[in-house]
């Protein structure tokens, strides 16, 4: 028995302008550093910058044993003194490799109770405190920080109570009058750190704007050489900035009544010895005191203490731009030369400078990079779209999908897309790379091997994928729809986008060395059910953990796998729901799926990171589409097909990389027809 498959030869295109070499010719077989903004919000204000992870790996005094295993169910089970001897005797480490996790234990470990617990415990610890960890405090404020984390973002905790706050507040007093609160090491600073986060939540920050002064004036040079001290430095300008963005009044009233805060965060801008490996804290400190202007009794002289700096800096330098944040809607504009319009005008020149069209403007890309960088950044979109559609074994765009063109803007720096990417288009830049459906526009950056352990191409790939997803999958723009709700896609999205950022244009999808490599390095590991449920609010580690599983559905399940995607594709919120209640129960599949990561894993040094492949204009011998189809009917590598193959080969593009492209159908043998996976398969062959 045999049927009859419709194929689309994705990867038989290649520059008509000079022609084709037969033997690269092959039927296709068919990134994080990156990042969706939260339902992909635009960011309406600029939060403060971190030139590393606020999140780190804490020094352990060397005197001190932890125990080395630390579970969320052992927590769920404790209790008043239990609870504290738990979080003392195990590292903060140990615990933030299970806390920072949603799971099911988390509402029954992060109580009203167990707060007020652990609050009590930290004040009666005060007094002994002496500028170390000895006492455990640090676990103890690290818990009450992730508590109000996952309070924050997690509907199973609701909002803690007022005798919670009260407790907090008591704890946190007796905590910032200890005379070792500031004390000069790594230790101290680490604490600070943590409880300087336990701090920045509302009806708490009015109390301690002493101790934000403080620290804002403290700052030396010999703090500044040490990491652990400058980022407990830095958590002072996120506690402003999220008391005045989230209108705390409490805490704008204290700031209205201090004026000397102007004084002082003018002269944090005014630390040179912070420039330049840490000039980011300058940027901060600008930024920072900038929105005192949201105080109305602090707006005039905060207006005048900016513009006393203004000259400071050369025009569109970083710092420059954070004060024209600031200051151009308080100012007469044309007055001190910074329009928005004259400024947008002035960068895109400079970032922008030149547009490639390919694919007669299918797809755009305007950068500061050459033709050269960009070429395999356009091949690798064929190979990616090839094996999307092949996984997808369709290429029309869902209903209503109008984003016939992709638009891509490239900055030719890291610096350059922090510098300009949220004042031109009002984004975040705390990201490798972010697609913005609505406006069919990807950004990224060129950056080098100590920015990111991804490559420009790894990147691109990835978004590459959000905007064939957005055409080809989902219905409806990205996070508008009601299977975005409850955090049902985050994983699907972005393991998909992983996955797909392997693609090849010969070899299928193979597995990604960095993958696994980072799987490899995880103390703790996702199993399927929490890979289903995790959130952006998790951060990346879940990118990896559904980039595996979707190399494991696809080579071992993959018709499954194609039953989600069609629910997804068909707008089927309860049916998509079903398939994965069903999964995330299924102990064999989860067997299987762990079978699956320790067999990559334990293959890691033969792994690679795929990189593109193609054939250079200037290597062709034909330019005639007719030439091109007879070449390929006599492929054969395609003659051993039953039944055959006939194709259709025409011109698909006529500018920039000239090019065609060829449809066709082929009789497929039982089993093979039946099954799509073995569908996808037989191709391969």
């Amino acid at each position: 028995m045999y049927n009859t498959i419709v194929i689309i030869l994705m990867a038989l295109l290649v520059a008509l302008s000079t022609g084709l070499a037969a033997t690269t010719i092959a039927p296709s077989t068919d990134e994080r550093q990156s990042s969706h903004p939260p339902l992909c919000s635009r960011a309406a204000i600029t939060s403060p910058r971190i030139s590393q992870p606020l999140e780190q790996k804490t020094a352990r005094p060397a005197a001190k044993i932890y125990a080395d295993h630390c579970s969320s169910a052992d927590l769920a089970a404790l209790g008043g003194n239990d609870l504290i001897n738990y979080l003392k005797t195990h590292s903060r480490d140990c615990l933030s490799d299970v806390l920072w996790t949603f799971d099911d234990n988390m509402p029954a470990i992060f109580t009203n109770q167990n707060m007020q617990t652990v609050l009590k415990a930290i004040e009666a610890l005060v007094p002994t405190y002496d500028g170390t960890n000895t006492t455990g405090l640090h676990q103890l404020w690290f818990f009450v920080r992730i508590g109000y984390y996952h309070a924050f973002y997690e509907d199973e905790i609701p909002s803690f109570n007022e005798e919670t706050i009260r407790a907090h507040v008591s704890a946190s007093k007796a905590f910032a009058a200890s005379a070792h609160f500031y004390d000069l090491n790594d230790e101290a600073a680490n604490i600070l750190d943590d409880w300087f986060t336990v701090a920045d939540q509302d009806q708490v920050r009015q109390h301690h704007l002493v101790e934000v002064k403080r620290v804002l004036s403290g700052l030396t040079s010999e703090r500044a050489a040490s990491n652990a001290q400058l980022r407990a430095y830095n958590r002072v300008f996120f506690l402003i900035f999220r008391g005045i963005v989230n209108r705390d009044q409490g805490f704008m009233d204290a700031l209205g009544r201090d004026p000397d805060i102007v004084d002082i965060l003018l002269q944090a801008t005014g630390y040179d010895f912070l420039y330049p490996d840490n000039e980011y804290l300058l940027e901060n400190a600008i930024r920072e005191l900038g929105r005192l202007a949201a105080v109305d009794a602090l707006e005039e002289t905060v207006i005048a203490a900016l513009l006393s700096i203004l000259p400071k800096y050369e025009r569109l330098s970083r710092p420059f731009m954070v004060l024209v944040e600031n200051l151009e809607n308080r100012v007469n504009c044309e007055s001190w030369n910074i329009c928005r319009n004259v400024l947008e005008s002035e960068i895109t020149a400079r970032a922008f400078p030149y547009t490639y069209r390919f694919d007669d403007g299918a797809i755009v890309f305007e950068t500061s990079l050459d033709l050269e960088t960009v070429q395999p950044l356009y091949y690798a979109a064929k190979e990616v779209k090839a094996q999307f559609h092949r996984l997808l074994e369709t290429d029309e765009s869902v209903a209503g999908d109008v984003n016939d063109v992709l638009y891509i803007k490239i900055y030719g720096t890291r610096a350059e897309y922090e510098q300009f990417q949220w004042y031109l288009f009002n984004l975040n830049t705390n990201n490798g790379g972010i697609y913005i459906e609505q406006d069919a526009t990807f950004y990224t950056y060129q950056r080098t091997r100590d920015e990111s352990i991804f490559t420009l191409e790894e990147l691109f790939r990835h978004e590459y994928v959000h905007y064939l997803a957005g055409r080809f999958l989902h219905p409806g723009l990205w996070g508008q729809t009601n299977i975005y709700q409850d955090c049902r896609l985050p994983w699907l999205d972005e393991g998909l986008a992983e996955f797909l950022a392997g693609s090849t244009s010969a070899q299928g999808v193979p597995v990604r060395q960095s993958m696994v490599s980072g799987i490899a390095n995880d103390e703790t590991r996702l199993d399927t059910k929490q890979i289903f449920q995790s959130c952006y609010s998790d951060g990346f580690k879940f990118y990896r953990y559904g980039s595996l599983f979707f190399n494991f559905m696809h080579q071992q399940q993959r018709t499954p796998l194609l039953e989600l995607l069609d629910e997804i594709r068909h707008g089927n919120t309860a049916g998509y729901d079903a398939l994965i209640a069903s999964w995330s129960a299924d102990s064999q599949m989860a067997f299987e799926y762990d079978a699956f990561l320790a067999e990559q894993i334990a293959l890691l040094e033969q792994l690679i990171n795929p990189i593109t492949s193609f054939l250079w204009p200037a290597a062709s011998t034909s330019d005639n589409a007719a030439e091109i189809e007879n070449a390929l009917q006599r492929i054969n590598a395609l003659q051993r097909i039953d039944g055959g193959l006939y194709l259709d080969c025409q011109s698909v593009a006529t500018q920039l990389n000239p090019r065609f492209g060829c449809t066709g159908s082929l009789s497929v043998p039982a089993p093979f027809s039946d099954d799509r996976g073995a569908s996808n398969e037989y191709l391969n062959t």
